[in-house]
């Protein structure tokens, strides 16, 4: 093995070299046998922007190809993230060198590794094209700023275009994203720890998201609501609704101009939202008595009563009600919910607590998705007692 770089190659990149085994199949079992080598790095992005190319599938030019075109919104957020300093990158990217020959590898009089590469070198891309083509795009706009920004990368040497898809199609198909309760909840405790964040969402305009995963924490310490809300990593045993779903269902409350976006503290608008779910006790009993028999504190049922709210809360101050006294929800609200009805699937009409059962004896399923919700939001609003002008 060569102990020098090679003169013509203006590329030395230090690489920690590792031996992998290589799978072959024997006709009964894969069968472990040595000969693959990866080597371990980073790279500076002005090196990376001269040596990388993405195999991109294309029916008329490289209908081979095996990755579909960088989605363009996700390079120009991650560029927005990056260029911030809101994000790092410290996930290694992919690559693969393909024409790879023993004497790129050059290993120095400490044993250290280097690959050493011309200008015709190309390092294919497997996994990682967003990162790279954010990286780019930075580096093009500004190279004095972002030339030394160096990306950790692990690369193949020597595998064939069959090999990259394989490793392609392993990365991809077995990633599973977190779950969306769970990326709440990340959200609001990075919310919790960094102004920066706090600001990243107003930006953003999803400053909701951290108001509404807050006020879930609150919400489920409610007698209501003790036990109901699913959080992740805990038994779905009891639980009604997810804290995603939760989260959710307060959108229009802490997004919408109003008296409760006003209010501010959570504190206080969780004392409004139990005293609002307090009224809604008083006006269908029966419904919260057995709350696993009914849709009424599910996703489908919250996401409607949430959604109206706003509304509600509007009549309430338009009458002089206090917004904490549950009685007086229920004064508002009693109509609208004895009166709400519809014909279930078995073409009985339901009205009142049996409208929200849940199967072919209620009607609220009837109502699932947000296209359904918005025509049920509509039909308990129909209801409620119009405003007072003073």
């Amino acid at each position: 093995m060569p102990t020098q770089s090679v003169n013509e190659a203006p590329f030395r990149i230090p690489i920690i070299v590792q031996d992998l085994p290589d799978l072959r199949y024997d006709g009964e079992e894969w069968m472990a046998q040595p000969g693959r080598r990866i080597g371990i790095g980073s790279i500076r992005i002005s090196v990376l922007d001269r040596l990388y190319k993405v195999d991109r599938v294309n029916q008329n030019e490289n209908p081979d190809g095996y990755q579909r075109d960088a989605s363009p919104s996700r390079v120009n957020s991650l560029k927005r993230e990056l260029k911030a300093s809101r994000v790092d990158l410290p996930t290694a990217i992919l690559l693969n060198l393909r024409d790879f020959d023993e004497s790129q590898l050059v290993q120095d009089q400490y044993g250290e590794f280097a690959l050493v590469l011309n200008c015709e070198s190309r390092l294919f891309v497997v996994d990682g094209q967003h990162r790279v083509e954010s990286l780019i795009a930075l580096y093009k706009e500004n190279p004095e700023q972002w030339q030394s920004y160096a990306l950790p990368f692990v690369c193949l040497l020597g595998a064939d275009i069959n090999g990259e898809i394989t490793e392609f199609h392993v990365v991809n198909s077995n990633a599973k994203s977190i779950g969306t309760g769970l990326a709440m909840e990340l959200l609001k405790r990075r919310a919790e720890a960094s102004e920066v964040v706090r600001d990243q969402l107003l930006e953003t305009g999803k400053a909701w998201m951290d108001t509404a995963s807050r006020l879930t924490d609150k919400i489920k310490d409610t007698d209501i609501w003790r036990g109901r809300v699913h959080f992740p990593g805990q038994s779905k045993s009891g639980t009604l609704i997810t804290n995603n779903g939760m989260i959710t269902s307060l959108r229009p409350l802490v997004e919408q101009p109003g008296y409760f976006q006003s209010v501010g503290d959570t504190d206080q608008q969780c004392r409004i939202i139990t005293a609002y779910w307090e009224g809604i006790k008083l006006a269908i009993p029966d419904v919260m008595k057995d709350p696993e028999s009914f849709n009424l504190q599910r996703t489908l049922g919250v996401t409607a009563l949430h959604g109206v709210m706003v509304n509600v809360l509007a009549v309430m101050v338009s009458k002089g009600f206090s917004v904490l006294d549950s009685t007086k929800y229920a004064e508002v609200m009693s109509e609208s919910l004895l009166q709400l009805g519809e014909t279930n699937s078995e073409g009985a009409w339901v009205q009142g607590p049996d409208f929200w059962k849940r199967g072919a004896e209620g009607a609220s399923g009837l109502f699932n998705g947000r296209p359904g919700s918005r025509v049920l939001q509509a039909k308990i609003n129909e209801n409620l007692p119009k405003l007072e002008v003073r």
